[in-house]
């Protein structure tokens, strides 16, 4: 039981692979979504909404860790630290970790742990590299942005400025006895609405943020099966002019499933296409 918990927490930072494995679904690559996005024109707009109060609160937060100007210019990023996986209430596993990302769409996390290296890699599908060495792919829906991991502020900017994602502002909500404005991000597939409102629950993000230093202290979704995850951000640090939180820890319905504490990040290194190859 504990080992196939441990494979769930590892194998998806951001995705419960058992629980997707189990269902059939539709992968949605970035070029299938870009070429969706091509069948609309200044006068034929995609039906997205940008809640005036989210896009306020949304700039805000922009601002506050940097800019957008120091957000966009950021094409890729490179944090070394250490990860706890929570097997159990009384059992962790530590290592090191490696966490690379490439705009929203590339992610690479390669752990070091007692019993060996594993890799994952997320570039359209999702690879897996066990310590053995072998390499297989998960025929699954990949992660939604999975180059949100460390930097949740990339994935913001592209909302407010995105003809596919809408903004909502669902009020001020309580996170962990504190107040935090709830921003929701929904991905929007242009042309192809019906064909996946299924999916919509997996499609939206909710961003929450604090209301007085405007730092996203959680981010929320849903994983198959309904489980909701929680991703939350602290000890945020400045790094070339922008705030990074250098403690980042998973919930997936509650229990404790991983916590990465970074030790450095740095950002354009230049990685390439091959860096998210395993």
């Amino acid at each position: 039981m504990r080992s196939v918990r441990f494979a769930s927490i590892f194998f998806f930072l951001f995705v419960n692979t058992l629980g997707w494995a189990q269902q059939p679904q539709t992968s949605i690559t970035p070029s299938q979504d870009a070429a969706a996005q091509q069948t609309y024109s200044a006068s034929n707009p995609p039906p997205v909404t940008r809640d005036p109060q989210a896009v306020t609160v949304v700039t805000q937060a922009l601002t506050a860790v940097g800019g957008v100007t120091a957000i966009t210019t950021i094409t890729d990023y490179t944090a070394t630290g250490n990860v706890t996986y929570y097997l159990d209430v009384d059992r962790a596993v530590q290592g090191s970790v490696t966490v690379r990302a490439k705009g929203l769409n590339q992610l690479r996390l390669d752990a070091t742990l007692p019993s060996g290296l594993r890799s994952e890699s997320t570039d359209g599908v999702t690879s897996i590299k066990a310590q053995d060495g072998t390499v297989r792919q998960l025929h699954t829906q990949p992660p939604l942005d999975p180059g949100r991991l460390a930097l949740p502020y990339l994935q913001l900017n592209s909302a407010l400025n995105s003809r596919s994602r809408s903004l909502f502002y669902k009020g001020i909500v309580d996170v962990d006895g504190h107040p935090a404005h709830d921003i929701q991000v929904q991905h929007i597939l242009a042309g192809t609405l019906g064909q996946y409102n299924k999916m919509n629950a997996y499609l939206t993000v909710d961003f929450f943020v604090d209301p007085s230093t405007f730092q996203i202290v959680m981010m929320q979704d849903v994983v198959p099966q309904g489980l909701v995850r929680q991703i939350r951000y602290s000890d945020f640090r400045l790094v070339s002019g922008v705030s990074v939180p250098f403690s980042i820890g998973a919930r997936i319905n509650d229990q404790n499933m991983w916590l990465i504490d970074l030790g450095a990040i740095n950002f354009n290194l230049g990685l390439q296409d091959s860096d998210f190859q395993l």
